[in-house]
């Protein structure tokens, strides 16, 4: 809803409580009037926001049903007014316009099917004369079929407890401390925020990091930033890259050399981050969860899908605590629009278009065994469409060209391409990836919708140069690469690792988020080599 007007008397944001308090409860008792189709009553299982005026201004939350389904709510009293509902399942979905104050537009919009065979209609939840408390669980004929919550006293301090666990959750208790008051919520922006990590008040963290090269080199650097490690435990096949690591982050962190992986992981860490070549990462996962370790891998899991599906039924069961490397989903931006998605404020999606176009080749070498474009550079796009829009891939066309080195026809891949994906709404995706941007390290996202369109990637380091008169925008200096373009993703990623390290929050990004994205790359690579549309089921 919109921000209180500064001069009104009636209300405020100190009145109203706070978003989750004024806004979150109709969505958090709408996940509770779903339990009996989710197997019981939902769990809040990650919380994160901002504040204002003491309060918390937006917050969104994860939810996990007992059957296994997952709900999501977001609550902002700085946006224009939406309550919109939507209920996805395996045979269709139910989005209501404005399931909180039916009065103003009663539309249910229920869909069925997917693709050429996708079926909508129209039905009402019936508009009171007023509206009551009770007018949100109204129901049109599609949802009445299982009694509604007794709008009773227990169910009231149901919902309350609910509203209570979205604030423990975004401010974790440390071991020491006391269950943290709403009323003193302090959501900070900084990557050490109650919402994205724990604190040094609550943990001394001993974390293990393999693998030193340029990406290593860097978590190392962001890791001793963290106020919540204590110190750190590091390993290269390199020797005396260990040991430049080390030397450098030792001024910060107190930091150990390990002379293996297994000794790493016999050196008494909390956690281990594996940042090592990519045909080491199935070994060197599978031995971290054998070892009982919460893990962060760098994507790929595996370099060939097929050890990928192995590793992930090896680890089946165990791999609650591993967490996937994908930074956008911790990015401003693509968190925004993933919200903005969420909230219905985009209408429904008919176009996505998503943009990751390097400002220069990868060495020869690396594209030898990259495993492709759409595995090693596009699948960071298709996690992230996933996210965002929430949908699932159905079907991938895929082209692709050469026009630079000929290192990349020499392997068989290419240093440009493009993918259209067909999502399982019927929204269209556009996927565009070049090794060939001078200009810079050029990531984005477009999302088109029926009400409004928004972009992620949109400032002055755009890499790309207007040729309108009188246009200055962007002001520049454009993003170089990627270490530039998400140094704050980056951070925010291994400060959530750490909130997973202490048992604060679930992965972020699953192995099961991972393989997802992966099928979807197989399926664009088989399109590009056989030219013609592909569906994931054909590469399961």
């Amino acid at each position: 809803m919109p921000p209180p007007p500064d001069d009104d008397p009636r209300w405020s944001f100190e009145l109203a409580g706070g978003a989750v308090m004024d806004l979150g409860c109709y969505a958090l008792h709408a996940h509770r009037s779903l339990a009996p189709w989710g197997g019981g009553e939902p769990q809040v299982v990650g919380a994160r926001g901002a504040e204002r005026f003491g309060v918390d201004e937006w917050v969104e939350a994860d939810l996990r049903f007992p059957g296994g389904a997952r709900g999501f709510v977001y609550c902002s009293m700085n946006a224009q007014w939406r309550g919109t509902l939507r209920v996805a399942g395996t045979l269709g979905e139910v989005t209501a316009a404005e399931f909180v104050l039916p009065h103003r537009d009663d539309r249910v919009l229920v869909r069925t099917g997917c693709g050429a065979s996708a079926t909508q209609r129209t039905e009402h939840l019936g508009t009171p004369a007023r509206p009551t408390p009770t007018s949100s669980r109204r129901c049109g004929p599609t949802c009445a079929t299982a009694p509604p919550l007794t709008p009773d006293g227990p169910d009231a301090v149901a919902t309350a407890e609910l509203i209570d666990s979205v604030y423990t959750r975004g401010r974790p208790a440390g071991p020491t401390r006391p269950r943290p008051d709403p009323r003193e919520w302090r959501v900070g922006s900084g990557p050490n925020s109650p919402l994205t990590g724990p604190t040094k008040e609550d943990f001394d963290m001993r974390l293990g990091l393999i693998g030193l090269g340029r990406i290593g080199a860097f978590h190392a650097r962001t890791l001793s930033e963290l106020a919540v490690v204590d110190s750190l435990v590091v390993t290269d096949a390199v020797p005396e890259t260990t040991a430049k690591v080390a030397a450098e982050v030792g001024s910060r962190v107190s930091t150990e050399v390990a002379d293996s992986p297994a000794k790493l992981l016999a050196s008494g860490v909390d956690g281990v981050l594996i940042a090592a070549a990519t045909n080491a990462h199935p070994e060197l996962l599978l031995a971290a969860v054998d070892a009982g370790l919460p893990v962060f891998c760098e994507k790929p899991i595996a370099g060939d899908i097929g050890d990928a599906v192995e590793l992930t039924r090896r680890i089946a069961g165990r791999d609650e605590r591993v967490q996937i490397g994908y930074p956008r989903r911790f990015d401003a931006g693509y968190a925004a629009a993933r919200a903005a998605v969420a909230s219905g404020e985009l209408g429904w999606l008919h176009t996505v278009r998503a943009t990751t176009l390097d400002p220069a080749p990868p060495p020869p070498a690396y594209v030898a065994v990259s495993g492709g474009i759409f595995r090693d550079c596009s699948v960071h796009d298709f996690d992230a469409i996933r996210w965002v829009t929430g949908r699932e891939v159905i079907e991938v066309y895929a082209v692709g060209g050469n026009r630079g080195d000929k290192s990349f026809a020499e392997v068989g891949d290419v240093d440009t391409a493009a993918t259209t994906l067909t999502l399982d709404d019927g929204t269209l995706a556009l996927v565009s990836n070049t090794r060939y941007n001078p200009r810079g390290y050029d990531v984005r996202l477009e999302l088109h919708g029926s009400r409004d369109s928004i972009a992620v990637g949109l400032d002055d380091g755009l890499p790309l140069r207007s040729v309108e008169p009188g246009v200055a925008f962007p002001a520049g200096p454009p993003h170089s690469f990627f270490m530039d373009r998400l140094t704050p993703a980056f951070r925010a990623e291994l400060a959530a690792f750490t909130a997973l390290v202490a048992g604060e929050r679930p992965s972020p990004c699953t192995v099961a988020d991972a393989m997802e994205a992966g099928w979807i790359a197989e399926a664009a690579t088989l399109s590009r080599l056989e030219h013609r549309p592909v569906r994931l089921e054909e590469v399961r």
